[in-house]
């Protein structure tokens, strides 16, 4: 019995121990997150966007079909997205706290809080992302939430792809770039998803012959093909890992989303240049 209770003891501390580091940085990346949202200029990015999101999302439903209109959580969320496409991390952050603000259905709430966990991943802030991702997951309100987007709802499958490429969740990146692919007819989206997912997750050896293998899709545009021809090159640099697949990761996200506008009705690509045109405006 004496050595049993030993051994718990000895248990008990070795977990402690290994628990200590996580609960640092998480309480660390908590700080620099509210340390983020009394910044000045993020203070005045946030009523900047607060004001011109509601002009822009209001304009698009003028003009988009019944029931096909876009909630201000929708336009915040895509915003976000944007922004972190290697311009701006501190931005995707505010935008995905308006996105939350204004979410109201389970499916805004759900798609508002991928894209603010998400947003987090990118600032590098690994375990409160984390951590964020799994009161997601466990979240009985979310339960089924993320099968729930139609193939035609692209960027709300966008988010939900987005973070599970984050997550390593490969079923669920697949399934949420799967419905991307039936939508755009680009069938090498998904493929090119896990593959970036895999990246991350340290779970792939050969990049370089996975992207020589995409190359070969006859779906692809010329732009398409020639922008995985850069990526093949890139990750043969010899660049830091860590900074490689950051890279990498914003040159597959830029390749996804350009392809999905491509393809996308005119009044999704309406809003999409619309959003482009605020993000070339913001000065501060």
């Amino acid at each position: 019995m004496k050595i049993k209770n030993i051994c718990f003891s000895y248990l008990f501390v070795g977990l402690l121990v290994l628990s200590l580091p996580t609960y640092a940085s998480l309480k660390s990346e908590g700080k620099r997150y509210k340390k983020l949202q009394k910044e000045w200029i993020y203070k005045g990015y946030y009523k900047m966007s607060k004001e011109s999101i509601k002009g822009i999302t209001r304009v698009y439903n003028s003009q988009a079909e019944e029931g096909k209109e876009l909630t201000r959580t929708n336009t915040h969320t895509l915003l976000a997205y944007m922004w972190s496409l290697g311009i701006n991390e501190d931005f995707a952050i505010a935008d995905s706290k308006l996105a939350l603000r204004k979410a109201k259905t389970p499916k805004d709430k759900y798609i508002a809080q991928t894209s603010l966990a998400t947003a987090m991943y990118n600032q590098g802030w690994e375990q409160l992302a984390e951590d964020y991702s799994n009161k997601i997951q466990t979240n009985s309100e979310f339960t089924g939430v993320a099968e729930q987007f139609e193939k035609e709802q692209v960027f709300s499958n966008l988010m939900v792809g987005s973070l599970a490429v984050k997550n390593g969740n490969l079923k669920l990146a697949h399934s949420a770039f799967g419905k991307i692919a039936l939508e755009t007819n680009k069938p090498w989206i998904p493929t090119l998803a896990v593959t970036s997912a895999m990246v991350l997750n340290g779970s792939i050896l050969d990049m370089p012959g996975h992207i020589k293998t995409l190359i070969n899709d006859p779906t692809l545009t010329s732009y398409e093909r020639e922008k995985l021809v850069e990526l093949k090159a890139f990750s043969m640099s010899k660049l830091d890992e860590s900074k490689k697949n950051k890279k990498m990761e914003q040159l597959i996200n830029g390749l996804i989303f350009e392809s999905i506008k491509n393809e996308s009705n005119n009044a999704l690509k309406g809003i999409v240049n619309d959003l482009n045109d605020y993000i070339s405006s913001v000065d501060l």
